[in-house]
């Protein structure tokens, strides 16, 4: 489940985190990032096979 924080009262919060825990976030933000993408990519691959075997019938 996604938490929705509103970026008003966010953004000073993350201002107060020291250096350190703030490159931990980042860090793993980027590697959630990352992994997001990997999944999108390879769901479109296999949309697109999918629907080359329907195409060719098989």
């Amino acid at each position: 489940m996604a938490a929705v924080a509103h970026t008003s009262w966010l953004t000073p919060v993350l201002r107060r985190l020291p250096a350190p825990l703030l490159a931990k976030l980042d860090a793993w933000s980027y590697r959630i990032a990352m992994q997001r993408a990997q999944r999108r990519r390879e769901a479109g691959l296999r949309r697109a096979q999918l629907a080359a075997q329907q195409r060719s019938g098989t």
